[in-house]
């Protein structure tokens, strides 16, 4: 079972409240769309597109939870999802 967790950056400022129509902030928005970034990148890999790997973002840190075949799909995906 794949587990990494990858810390992107260091964010001090402080939550924005989601807008009146009770929208997402733009922190959530951000994370989601690393997120999809990554997963993006895991399925165009050759060496990653078959495996099945969640990732999550959560207050600047990067979670990939799923499964490889091997020691070198999780290398690449963790590698991957650093380069984001």
């Amino acid at each position: 079972m794949l587990r990494v967790h990858i810390s992107y950056f260091v964010n001090n400022t402080p939550k924005k409240p989601a807008n009146a129509e009770g929208g997402k902030d733009m922190k959530t928005l951000r994370e989601e769309a690393i997120a999809q970034m990554v997963l993006n990148k895991l399925r165009e890999d050759q060496r990653t597109c078959g495996q099945t790997i969640d990732v999550t973002v959560v207050e600047g840190d990067i979670f990939l939870v799923g499964y490889c075949d091997t020691e070198e799909q999780r290398k690449a995906a963790e590698m991957l999802a650093r380069g984001t």
